[in-house]
């Protein structure tokens, strides 16, 4: 979504992502919290909530002025964006951003997507070791090209592994089926 890797697996958090994910995880929580208590919301103290909020925008906003720098350049035509190879081209958050320039819009949409992806992302992810457990020769076909990788594991890198690529497409399906 925004176009760079948090770190997390590899351990190289980037130093304006230190405590994002904990930070959003307690606003997103709170916001559940306070939907839940309606009326009686005032109940919850609000000082922790609102500094993982701020800690959350400042992330995004991070982020969002680098997309918005990709605007300029892109209506300026510095940035072909028909150039294969065109970093910014698969990235959620710069399509957004060709289209408006609406800061409050484009954080409210990148944060909105991070909350969806939440639960989505950690099913998906955890029917596809589910089914790997059971395809042991899948899993070590993985393996092998994911060690092949020179340096950090990130999205690029990950789009161009074309047999991890069909395992996740497939995942979906109550097997994997083997792809030679």
């Amino acid at each position: 979504m925004f176009g760079e890797t948090l770190g997390c697996v590899s351990g190289n958090t980037p130093a304006h992502g230190e405590g994002f994910l904990e930070a959003f995880q307690f606003g997103f929580r709170g916001w559940g919290i306070r939907i839940v208590l309606g009326p009686l919301k005032f109940l919850v103290p609000k000082k922790k909530w609102h500094e993982a909020i701020v800690k959350s925008h400042r992330y995004a906003d991070y982020y969002i002025d680098k997309a918005l720098q990709y605007r300029d350049k892109f209506y300026t035509g510095e940035i072909d964006p028909s150039v294969t190879g065109n970093k910014q081209s698969g990235i959620l958050l710069y399509n957004i951003a060709e289209k408006t320039g609406a800061r409050i819009f484009l954080r409210n949409q990148v944060l909105q997507a991070v909350m969806a992806s939440q639960d989505t992302t950690s099913n998906f992810i955890g029917n596809i070791f589910f089914l790997l457990a059971r395809h042991p020769d899948i899993w070590q076909k993985i393996r092998k090209e994911i060690l092949l990788v020179d340096g950090d594991l990130d999205f690029n890198r990950v789009m161009g592994m074309t047999y991890l690529q069909k395992v996740i497409s497939s995942s979906d399906q109550p097997y994997l089926p083997h792809f030679g």
